[in-house]
Order: C-alpha cells, then sequence, then structure tokens
C-alpha cells in the first residue's frame, strides 16, 4: 500500500512538473516570436518608408538604393538584410554586398541558376542574368567629377565614380562657353578605367570658360553600357579675380642663379592613405603650387622610421599623376608605410621636392 501510494504522488508530481516547464516554455516562445515579429515588421516598415520616395523613379535608380541602404544597413552585425529580384535571386545584402545564390529560406522559392562566365571583379554581382545585373549595375554607377586650374594654367579635371562596378574607360566631353551643347563624341577617352584625371592642355583661350562632363563605359556581352552622366564643371582660362592670391610662378627663362632648383627643393607634398572596397591601399598627395615636377617617386616600408630602401617602388609616367595603389605584395595582419617626393630634371641632374608625410595603413 505504501509503495503504491508513493509511485501514485511521484506520477502526479512528475505530470505536474511537466506541464509546468511546457507551459513556461510555451510563454517565453510566443513572446521571443512575438517580439522578433514585431520587430522585422517595423525594420520592414521602416525600409518601406525610405524607398517610397523612389517609386516614381527608373528601375537603375531605385536599385543604387538598394544597394546604398544595404551597405549602411545599422543592424548588419545582427541580422540579415536581402534585396530580391523578381526572379528571387539576391541583388543586394548586408552580409558583404552582393551575393551570387539564391535565398535558402523556406518562403522564397528557390530557382536553378543559369551558366554565365564569372566577371572580371568579385565587386560586381554575379547572378543568373549577366545583363540585367551587371549592366543595371554599370548604368546606376554616378560619377563626381571637379575641374581646377592647374599650375600653368591648363584645365584639369578629376573624377570618381561610385564603388561596386567597374568600367572599361571613361568619356570626357567638353563644350566651350555653352553648359548644354557638348556633342556627341568625346573630347578625350581614357586608355583603361583605372584613370580618373585629365589635363586639357590645348585649344584653351584667355577669357573663355570650357565645361566639361564625364561618364563610364562598360561592354557586357559585347554591348556598350554607359554610367550616369556626372555634373558639369566649368573653369575660366585666364587670371582669376583680384581678390584671389596668385600662385608663384617659376621663371620661364634659363635659371642662372638656381631659382628654380631652389623652388623644386622647398615644394612639399601632403599625402594621404585610404584602404580601396577591394582591400588593396590606394595613395593620394598634393604638392604646393608653383613648380612644376616630372614625376614622383613612391617609397614603401613594413617600418615606420626605416626600411624604404634607395629605390622607389613606385614611379609615375609624368608629374599630373598624383594617386597610386598598391595591389601586389600585401600580408593579412601587416602594416604598410608609404612617403612620396617630386622629381624635375635640371641639365640631366636630378632635383628633389621635400619628403613628404609618411601616412600606412594595415591590411585586414
Amino acid at each position: 500500500l505504501r509503495r503504491r501510494w508513493i509511485i501514485n504522488t511521484l506520477c502526479v508530481i512528475c505530470v505536474l512538473g511537466l506541464l509546468c516547464v511546457a507551459l513556461v516554455t510555451a510563454a517565453f516562445a510566443n513572446h521571443y516570436y512575438s517580439t522578433m515579429k514585431s520587430d522585422l515588421s517595423y525594420r520592414a516598415k521602416s525600409a518601406t518608408e525610405f524607398f517610397a520616395e523612389y517609386q516614381n523613379q527608373n528601375y537603375n535608380q531605385f536599385y543604387q538604393s538598394c544597394i546604398t541602404y544595404a551597405k549602411t544597413f545599422e543592424d548588419k552585425n545582427v541580422i540579415e538584410l536581402q534585396f530580391i529580384n523578381m526572379n528571387g535571386a539576391v541583388v543586394a545584402s548586408s552580409y558583404g554586398g552582393w551575393t551570387t545564390s539564391m535565398p535558402e529560406t523556406p518562403d522564397i522559392p528557390i530557382e536553378p541558376e543559369n551558366p554565365e562566365t564569372p566577371d572580371d571583379t568579385f565587386e560586381d554581382p554575379d547572378v543568373s542574368d549577366p545583363i540585367s545585373s551587371v549592366a543595371r549595375g554599370v548604368m546606376a554607377t554616378t560619377i563626381d567629377a571637379e575641374s581646377a586650374l592647374s599650375d600653368s594654367g591648363k584645365i584639369r579635371i578629376d573624377w570618381k565614380k561610385s564603388p561596386g562596378f567597374k568600367v572599361d574607360r571613361y568619356e570626357v566631353f567638353r563644350s566651350v562657353g555653352d553648359a548644354d551643347s557638348f556633342g556627341d563624341t568625346a573630347f578625350y577617352t581614357t586608355a583603361d578605367g583605372s584613370k580618373l584625371y585629365y589635363v586639357n592642355t590645348k585649344n584653351l583661350k584667355d577669357g573663355v570658360t570650357y565645361y566639361y562632363k564625364v561618364r563610364g563605359v562598360r561592354t557586357v556581352n559585347g554591348k556598350i553600357y554607359y554610367t550616369c552622366w556626372s555634373d558639369v564643371t566649368g573653369q575660366m582660362v585666364g587670371e582669376g579675380p583680384a581678390d584671389v592670391p596668385q600662385q608663384p610662378q617659376e621663371p620661364e627663362s634659363d635659371d642662372p642663379t638656381g631659382a628654380i632648383r631652389t623652388g623644386i627643393e622647398a615644394t612639399k607634398i601632403d599625402m594621404s592613405s585610404s584602404i580601396t572596397e577591394s582591400g588593396k591601399i590606394r595613395i593620394d598627395w598634393s604638392k604646393t603650387p608653383g613648380y612644376e615636377v616630372d614625376y614622383f617617386e613612391v617609397f614603401r616600408s613594413t617600418e615606420r622610421y626605416k626600411g624604404y630602401g634607395s629605390e622607389a617602388y613606385f614611379v609615375t609616367k609624368d608629374g599630373l599623376r598624383t594617386y597610386y595603389i598598391n595591389t601586389k605584395s600585401l600580408e593579412s595582419g601587416k602594416t604598410y608605410y608609404y612617403k612620396v617626393r617630386g622629381v624635375r630634371l635640371i641639365d640631366g641632374e636630378k632635383v628633389y621636392t621635400q619628403w613628404s608625410n609618411k601616412s600606412w595603413r594595415t591590411i585586414k
């Protein structure tokens, strides 16, 4: 009798215990899923409100907005944000840009991808339809351009594109005295997509304003696609306003007193560095105006105060280029230090500017 009473009591206690555990578990699960659903609904609503202003714009502008939103998603370290096209392919993701796979969530049907030749850069999305993804990305790419008068009175145009899609070359269009009459033929075309400047040295007259605009060009599967136009930028050739101080100009005649040599040696270089979208190191520099150089020398070291050597790591072809992208011999976890100087040949002798400041970056 005692044994039966103990067994009955224990059974009742176990059943009640299991029931309590089940009730608590159900309550926590309901609260968790309810909170998650509410949070996701809020985020979806926020994203919808963000894109509401784009409903009357074209696909390219909307697509670029998706990329921007994914890159700047504030909780990307906690939750993944995906943008999916009408075929169910992920075209943008907060987990590192663009993916090459279809979403694997059960509520989205998975469609097989069509084979394609891999794109020539990891930055471009490699999805089932290269024409509708890479081409649209190129057409949505924006160009930011600006112009300035060089030390020698020429017009220099510098530009940069939004990250994500490579171009094969850039086209520079020029208009004389009219910001709207550029014509259909480019005034200048770069040899490749790496050059980001042009110096207009010909067909310039004092007192005339010249306008420029730039676009990128890329061939995808035999068809040419263009980026968005840059804004129009312009410069007037000749002396600037009276209240703008004129920069020192080097003498045009022979230099028996050594003024040019002294001016070159007094020229300063200001340098900065950054990590590119592809994880390389970019160095940009500028010199003080007044004296031109024939080329620049870039020195590199893995130590801040020594190890640069006597031979330049990279030498520009002329004195107009003011950047260098280090794409080779980079190891993860190492820090690389750079310094730059300008070089001018005078009577066959090399004359150097002052060294730039040192700048460094660590490869992750």
